[in-house]
């Protein structure tokens, strides 16, 4: 993540975010803590998301849900509407997560790819 991304935790951590991004000129970067899909889900982040956008909707702002290492979690996500995903698992399967990117016209960020 860049520097300036936020980690959104919870409901609040959202909303004092896009509370934040609607005073700013550029788009301000959050993103879910490290694996968070598998403690929360995708479906939670999605409501908050929604949830502050109805709030603030001039706020410009891209998230990020981590899914770790894990394709499987990627695809629940991209499932579920999320349209940037952090993905940090194996070079193997990177063309795969790509195509179903394009298919779901979503974006994958990937980091700390392991070369096999």
């Amino acid at each position: 993540m860049s520097l300036s991304t936020r980690i959104i935790y919870t409901r609040e951590d959202m909303l004092l975010a896009f509370q934040e991004a609607s005073q700013l000129p550029d788009t301000l970067v959050l993103s879910s803590p490290e694996a968070a899909i598998a403690f929360a889900g995708a479906g939670y982040y999605q409501a908050m998301l929604k949830n502050a956008q109805s709030i603030y909707p001039n706020a410009k702002v891209k998230f990020i849900l981590d899914c770790s290492i894990y394709p499987g979690w990627v695809m629940s996500a991209l499932r579920q509407g999320v349209r940037c995903i952090s993905f940090s698992g194996n070079s193997e399967i990177t063309e795969k997560i790509c195509h179903l990117a394009q298919f779901y016209n979503a974006e994958i960020i990937f980091k700390n790819i392991i070369l096999t």
